[in-house]
């Protein structure tokens, strides 16, 4: 504030309230005008205000010092070289009062303890709070009081419902899984893998939706699998028990085989196995393992390409087929999409409507198409979809605002909706293919 209109100036930005409150000090119309000097009047008020309402606070603390030091001062006079345990607690003060002492009236207008005290306070505590308008010195007591009772405090306590205790099972690395490394062909039927949707039979899916209607495209192990062993008591408690998806093994093309289907050859494999066959996968010729994680974050870049930590000796990798992919992200609980084109293949593989409903079409009420003779399900799959993606993969997670949560709803996504995650995709992209140039 120095040099103050020579250079300097000041600007009082005063909100409604305040404006009101300077109005009613002054007596004028709320439509006048105000001044700095009104400004300054009212600042000076409210703070003659706020000292007054504190005064009956200063004359008690300074009763107690007044008590305190006059106890401390005959102490010293005393021989003792310290203090007894008695003339320790003579200091201490209650912590709590009786009700009778909080609400018995007594003519000073507070409690005992503090009646006692002002008894022995000098009289220019008296004399001070006499000057500010005649305020009671006495009065702080019931305003400490409602202070505590209109301040609740509220605790919460979070429970979490963790899943029953379970016997886990016995890793195991299969015969047959060695010879996919060392060959790249599946061999069917095995014990060692299957089906990846029809792995899930011991969850609660399969009230939702008959789980052979997604086809045999995408195989898991028996070890990805086999997280605990199976109680009899339930299929539920297996829904707490299901791996994430890690590590997949792709077969890589070749002339001798029949590689027309692109659907064959992709394999999910557990972490365990990965640990203990990756000296064999970085040596063979015939299968690539990649790290993959479904996307659950917008900002996040799709990692369904497979091109993150690839290690083989192979020289190509195989591409996953559309079909391919869209299980691969719905087991793994992927839940949001790429690009428009993408939301449209989904659609077309769970038979849901992705455009407003054509005149002359059966559709169910959650987007569901009933005609629809060329689809996979018979019955509708976003109940089912809802449950995995929620329950299972996101820990009973809200998913309604995500891609996925709004198809599971029966919502229809526009071009508009997809259009910021495609152009982020798109950066992705760039940014992979610069490193991978570098």
């Amino acid at each position: 504030m120095r040099q103050l209109g020579s250079g300097q100036s000041i600007v009082f930005c005063i909100p409604y309230d305040i404006k009101a409150r300077i109005h009613d000090s002054r007596g004028t119309h709320e439509h006048s005008e105000i001044g700095v000097p009104d400004i300054l009047r009212w600042a000076i008020f409210e703070t003659w205000n706020d000292i007054k309402r504190s005064m009956p606070l200063w004359a008690v603390q300074g009763r107690r010092f007044t008590n305190q030091r006059s106890k401390w001062q005959n102490y010293q006079r005393s021989e003792q070289d310290c203090l007894t345990s008695t003339q320790a607690k003579s200091f201490l003060e209650p912590e709590c009062l009786s009700l009778q002492q909080r609400y018995k009236p007594h003519n000073t207008g507070q409690p005992a303890p503090l009646a006692s005290a002002q008894r022995e306070a000098p009289d220019a505590i008296e004399t001070r709070c006499a000057e500010v308008e005649g305020q009671e010195s006495c009065s702080p007591s019931l305003h400490e009081e409602q202070e505590r009772e209109l301040a609740p405090e509220i605790q919460t306590e979070r429970q979490k419902h963790r899943p029953p205790p379970a016997e886990p099972a016995i890793h195991r690395v299969h015969s047959d899984l060695c010879s996919f490394i060392e060959t790249g062909v599946l061999k069917l039927p095995s014990e060692a893998y299957g089906p990846a949707f029809a792995s899930i039979q011991d969850t609660s899916a399969p009230l939702y939706v008959d789980l052979h209607q997604f086809g045999p495209g995408l195989m898991v192990t028996t070890d990805f699998t086999k997280t605990i062993k199976v109680p009899r008591r339930g299929s539920s408690v297996m829904d707490a028990y299901q791996r994430p998806v890690r590590f997949i093994l792709t077969a890589a093309p070749s002339k001798e085989r029949d590689t027309t289907d692109e659907e064959d050859g992709i394999l999910i494999i557990s972490p365990h196995e990965a640990n203990m066959l990756m000296p064999h996968i970085t040596k063979s010729t015939a299968v690539t393992i990649h790290l993959y994680s479904p996307r659950q974050n917008e900002e996040h870049g799709p990692l369904d390409g497979l091109m993150l930590f690839n290690r083989s000796r192979v020289r190509e990798t195989r591409r996953l087929s559309p079909n391919i992919r869209l299980q691969l992200n719905l087991f793994a609980g992927q839940l949001y999409l790429a690009s428009y084109q993408e939301y449209q293949d989904l659609c077309c593989f769970l038979g849901v409507a992705s455009v407003p409903t054509p005149a002359g079409l059966a559709v169910a009420a959650d987007g569901f198409i009933r005609d629809n003779a060329n689809g996979t399900f018979r019955e509708s799959p976003l109940s089912f979809l809802k449950f995995w993606l929620c329950q299972v993969r996101r820990d009973c997670r809200d998913i309604r605002r995500t891609h996925l949560g709004k198809i599971a709803n029966g919502q229809v996504l526009s071009p508009s909706d997809l259009q910021a995650s495609a152009v982020h995709c798109a950066e992705q992209s760039m940014q992979a293919l610069y490193l991978l140039s570098n």
